[in-house]
């Protein structure tokens, strides 16, 4: 048994690596610290969260199909973007997309952000048409146009944030560079100059003055530099409108240090307030790291990257590496790795090694959730709240809940249905989170009414803990009615399984009533009043009373263990329509994180457990006779 274990384990080392064993290890530049969207957050993360976004995966490939991470192209894309421009990483799968703004189609569906700006360049009245129809009079394929060129005009911007840093400017003359304190023929950063304002302007003034006859090398060399300078300058405010590398916190008491700065911002603000000493040591050490990178130097880097992590006194470093080791570790990963496994090693064991495989099993179930977790709790950590305060999180909870929760199941049956059903649970619900991990940030921050106090906190502990009770409760009556139409007699173990059923549904039903009760406390509290038919409320009151009905229909004898097993299975579809279905609405005071692109799974997923439920109680009163109606 312990070679088959050892055996399951380094299957999972094996698919877990096998995306990821080419990617380099996070650099320390990783860990320096970005503000964006009201969050102070890893380079690490803003990396791979743009990434996604461009890519649709954490990582990618260059020309010649070598593996990098997101900071690796992040860092390219900033200090090399003539040739992070012709890496084929702008996944666009849409053909009506490709074919609107004159791309040549790719069989892989990756373009070049050089082509999709020229096509975009090409076909500028398209896109200010776009713009001109507005958001709502758009069409999905028209959607998906405006997108694309907000992903490249900001992959653009962000190509150009450190271009101040960057040593991209050269004198060939060498009267020119001895005033600079440069040497001729060698490229320097724009803060050179910035230190040498008082030199700069009355050269610039005094050779613009001149006629072309009037020139001298050295005014030629001054003015040629002018030119490029102004092609750094000039689309500066417009750097600041697409965003960038939000990396200069801002010291000024009057804000509170809330205002960040990008390189560029920090420049121009240099330049037309004056120079500030904090300012100034901030630029001064992205100059230094900055080329430390272009001379991949790693061990300097880590020196130059821990001082400018060291003057943004607003980051919290230790933070800031802790969500470092949590993206690296990609902890739901290994937890779906082991989950699958386990549901793998469970139906292999009905044939052969039954006993072998199962305690095998069990110990991809305990290992799967011990990495899931230890990633909620890693997340609690970074983000100072419960983590089910967003549609990812609670998704990943529930799965968490109801994984453990069969199995302790286990514990007592010892038969692995419960590890089985917690595996698929487990897989069920990580494989759903992955696509709102998919959309983004999934450590974003909530909205004020999102993050206000305890009774918030204990109203969505509780009643996520009732969903994932409730889906146990509806597993087991799926497990129930199987077993109901295979045997044709009451066994002892069926009639134990639909007490156990019974049980889990009275625990949801606590769970789901008392978080409801909480909800209303929460509600009184933020809003002013503790009930107010909100879409949400009446979604967690309907699986409030979905429950009692099946709880006052069993106790009352008018339904029995099927009725009871099938109720139950309707349950999970009440449970999906209260949990995502009114998100569709996008209506109401919980209207937060909302999305319609679940519809169609969400329909399908409910048509399919209310065929099941009516199929499956009919077949098991078919094959179980004699029976009555209250059956």
């Amino acid at each position: 048994m312990k070679y088959i274990l050892l055996c399951l384990l380094a299957l999972s080392t094996i698919l877990h690596s096998s995306e990821s064993e080419q990617l380099f290890e996070p650099t320390p530049f990783a860990h320096i610290a970005i503000q964006e969207n009201g969050r102070i957050k890893p380079l690490d993360t803003f990396a791979r969260n743009t990434l996604l976004a461009v890519h649709r995966k954490r990582s990618a490939k260059d020309g010649n199909g070598q593996k990098s991470s997101a900071i690796q192209w992040l860092t390219e894309l900033m200090t090399k973007p003539e040739v992070a421009f012709e890496r084929p990483i702008f996944h666009v799968r849409n053909p009506r997309t490709v074919e609107a703004i004159g791309l040549t189609s790719a069989k892989n569906h990756l373009y070049t952000l050089r082509a999709i700006r020229e096509g975009f360049q090409e076909h500028q009245m398209l896109i200010a048409a776009l713009f001109e129809k507005g958001q709502e009079a758009l069409t999905t394929d028209e959607k998906q146009i405006v997108e694309l060129y907000n992903i490249a005009s900001f992959v653009v911007a962000l190509s150009e944030s450190l271009t101040c840093v960057l040593p991209r400017y050269t004198f060939s003359i060498e009267e020119n560079a001895q005033a600079f304190e440069v040497d001729t023929n060698t490229p320097f950063s724009f803060l050179v100059l910035l230190r040498h304002l008082d030199q700069l302007n009355p050269r610039i003034r005094a050779a613009s003055k001149k006629t072309p006859n009037d020139l001298s090398d050295a005014d030629k060399d001054m003015l040629t530099l002018w030119q490029t300078i102004q092609q750094d300058l000039a689309p500066a405010s417009k750097r600041t409108n697409m965003g960038g590398l939000t990396v200069i916190p801002s010291d000024d008491p009057a804000t509170d240090n809330t205002i960040w700065m990008t390189p560029w911002e920090a420049v121009i603000h240099t330049i037309t307030v004056g120079d500030k000493p904090h300012v100034t040591k901030h630029l001064d050490a992205w100059e230094q790291c900055i080329a430390t990178i272009i001379a991949e130097d790693s061990t300097a880097l880590t020196t130059q990257s821990a001082a400018v992590l060291d003057l943004q006194t607003t980051a919290d470093a230790k933070n800031m590496s802790l969500e470092v080791g949590y993206n690296s570790a990609e902890w739901f990963y290994k937890s779906l790795t082991f989950y699958i496994l386990a549901a793998i090693a469970l139906v292999v064991a009905m044939a052969v090694w039954p006993k072998a495989l199962y305690y095998s099993a069990l110990a991809c179930v305990v290992i799967a959730l011990g990495c899931q977790t230890w990633g909620l709790i890693l997340r609690m950590i970074i983000m100072g709240r419960p983590p089910v305060s967003t549609l990812y999180e609670s998704i990943l909870f529930v799965g968490w809940c109801g994984a453990g929760g069969f199995l302790i199941l286990e514990y007592f049956l010892k038969n692995g249905l419960g590890l089985l059903l917690g595996a698929l649970l487990g897989t069920i619900m990580i494989f759903v989170s992955l696509g709102y991990a998919a959309e983004g940030d999934t450590l974003g921050m909530l909205s004020a009414v999102l993050d206000s106090n305890f009774w918030l906190a204990t109203h969505v502990v509780t009643i996520t803990i009732g969903y994932g009770m409730a889906f146990i409760a509806g597993l087991l009556g799926h497990v129930y009615l199987i077993k109901r139409i295979i045997q044709k007699t009451q066994t002892k173990d069926i009639i134990h399984l639909g007490k156990i059923m019974y049980a889990s549904a009275i625990i949801a039903l606590f769970f789901t009533l008392f978080g409801t009760i909480l909800g209303g406390i929460w509600g009184d509290q933020s809003w002013g009043r503790f009930w107010g038919w909100d879409p949400k409320e009446n979604g967690a009151l309907w699986i409030v009373m979905w429950l009692l009905m099946l709880m006052h229909a069993r106790i009352g004898g008018q339904m029995k263990e099927n009725g009871m097993a099938a109720g139950l299975v309707v349950c999970c579809a009440i449970v999906s329509l209260a949990w995502f279905g009114v998100n569709l609405l996008s209506v109401g005071l919980h209207s937060y994180g909302f999305t319609d692109s679940i519809f169609a799974n969400l329909m399908g997923y409910v048509g399919a457990e209310l065929v099941f439920a009516g199929v499956a109680l009919l077949w098991a009163r078919a094959v179980n006779k004699p029976t009555t109606i209250s059956d």
